[in-house]
């Protein structure tokens, strides 16, 4: 990252990614490309503008892509907003595939009342000249010093139906208790024409052009996306002033799917079930010194997990931070009597030589037992990281 500012302007870049170097015999290197993009703020007019390689989750984006971003603050509670690009569908896609293009208008209002913020969106997207998604939708975000909540609304017009449903809330209460709510409603995967390849042993919609009727397309892409939903329920509670407690309960499941276009549909399975607690103590052993502990049950349709963490951040001097960890996970599947067990300890040492640059270090190990077929066998691997973080 890197910015520069003045009077009337804001300029910064960005670029994350990576390449894997492979030195096996006949392996493959892997590059990665998360972020490419270059900003623009002229703070006098109120416009704002982004090129490249980017990730935004509103106005009806769903994440990464390659294109432009730009924003007009026409008053002071009206905001217009215009994207165009081409989706990303991983990282390890290097290069842009315009195959898949998408072009949006949102509009973001308020604040209101100090308190209410909102945003209207519509998005259409095209895949090799067919309609692949095209949705309205909007976003009401509330905030006062007690209590926040955040919803998503995405409904596609196309399909006339609901692709995302997303509600966020918290509430602190008087008792220094904070309650914490998550319902999330989607389509899995998130409804597009696109979806109708799955399971037709292509690779592009085009392949199945002349095999079946745009019709018949998009009602394969509606057959082959399921109903996913997941609430979560939590609370945060301070015991003391330097410990604190928090929980979390999760249920979620994914609906069947129909059979169709030679493409057998899933049934509907019970839903998973998770809980985790976790302890956070401040000033242990030295100020600034934070002990966090925690405990994970995972029950799913095919197995049960147990997780155990310890985490300890040690302040060793003003420039040097200590971390040591350890984890313990422990599997056992429900339809057999294969287990997996796994210890991975690991060490962070953190260097700050400046308040710019950081030197940081990890090593650790994981040992890891697995039954499988009444068969036992161990496995052990070792890794260690050496890096540096500047900060411009």
């Amino acid at each position: 990252n890197t910015k520069w500012k003045s009077k009337k302007y804001d300029l910064s870049a960005r670029f994350t990614g990576g390449h894997k170097q492979n030195f096996l015999e006949g392996g493959k290197d892997q590059d990665s490309l998360s972020a490419l993009s270059m900003d623009m703020k002229a703070k006098k007019q109120g416009l704002y503008g982004r090129i490249g390689r980017q990730t935004l989750t509103s106005g009806g984006v769903l994440g990464r892509f390659d294109g432009v971003h730009l924003s007009s603050q026409l008053n002071k509670i009206m905001k217009l907003n215009g994207v165009f690009g081409f989706p990303v569908d991983t990282i390890r896609q290097t290069d842009v595939h315009a195959d898949k293009r998408f072009y949006g208008l949102s509009v973001d209002w308020g604040t209101f009342a100090k308190k209410w913020n909102f945003n209207t969106f519509i998005i259409n997207q095209d895949n090799r000249g067919l309609v692949d998604r095209r949705a309205v939708g909007g976003e009401v975000r509330y905030l006062d010093p007690q209590k926040a909540f955040f919803t998503l609304l995405d409904y596609d017009i196309y399909f006339n139906s609901v692709d995302i449903f997303l509600f966020n809330g918290h509430w602190i209460l008087p008792t220094k208790t904070t309650l914490n709510l998550i319902l999330d409603y989607r389509k899995s995967p998130i409804l597009m024409t696109n979806n109708a390849i799955q399971g037709q042993n292509v690779l592009e919609i085009t392949d199945l052009f002349g095999i079946f009727s745009e019709d018949q397309l998009k009602q394969l892409a509606e057959d082959r996306s399921a109903n996913s939903k997941s609430a979560t329920f939590g609370f945060t509670q301070d015991i003391t002033q330097n410990i604190q407690w928090n929980t979390d309960f999760t249920i979620s499941t994914i609906e069947g799917t129909v059979t169709s276009g030679g493409v057998e549909g899933t049934s509907e399975v019970r839903p998973d079930y998770s809980c985790s607690t976790q302890m956070v103590a401040s000033n242990v052993f030295r100020e600034d010194n934070i002990v966090i502990s925690g405990f994970t049950l995972t029950d799913t349709v095919t197995s049960d997990t147990y997780s155990v963490t310890l985490d300890d951040r040690y302040p060793l001097t003003q420039k040097i931070h200590l971390g040591p960890r350890i984890r313990f996970d422990y599997r056992e599947t429900k339809k057999s009597d294969d287990s997996r067990l796994t210890i991975r300890p690991a060490l962070r040492l953190d260097y700050t030589i400046t308040r710019w640059a950081r030197l940081e270090f990890e090593s650790g190990f994981e040992w890891a037992d697995d039954t499988t077929s009444g068969i036992a066998q161990e496995t052990f691997e070792f890794f260690i990281t050496l890096g540096y973080r500047i900060n411009f």
